[in-house]
């Protein structure tokens, strides 16, 4: 019903992080397939910053990207699609009905809310944007 204060209290911001690469490339294979995905380093400097694109092997469309400035300390994390307000929510909240559990593992992104907890409870700013909100 309620979640404990213990819960995932041993999750640090390396694990928070973890998640969130994850669920980006989660979110991309189940677009394009694993085996479309092409992965290029673009600007990767190791000590300060990193950048990359993950583009369809075929097309060459884009289809997210990773970046990291250690200047501002800031990491980037995008794919293609959206969320919607709901899906913010902890919990499944829709279309669960009549799933079974191997439709909805990985489908609803308790993960990413887990890791946004994560990232808060550290002292981490944390943003989702999406669809314009």
């Amino acid at each position: 019903r309620f979640i404990s204060k213990s819960y995932i209290a041993d999750w640090e911001t390396k694990d928070a992080i973890r998640e969130v690469l994850q669920n980006q490339y989660d979110g991309i294979n189940m677009k394009i397939g694993k085996s479309n995905i092409k992965v290029i380093p673009k600007g990767t400097d190791r000590l300060n910053a990193f950048e990359f694109e993950f583009r369809h092997k075929e097309t060459n469309e884009l289809y997210g990207e990773i970046k990291y400035n250690e200047t501002f300390k800031e990491l980037e994390v995008w794919n293609v699609g959206s969320l919607e307000t709901a899906d913010l929510l902890l919990g499944c909240q829709k279309g669960e009905q009549g799933r079974n559990n191997n439709e909805i593992i990985g489908r609803f992104g308790e993960g990413m809310k887990l890791a946004a907890l994560t990232f808060l409870k550290n002292g981490i700013d944390y943003r989702i944007l999406t669809t314009g909100e």
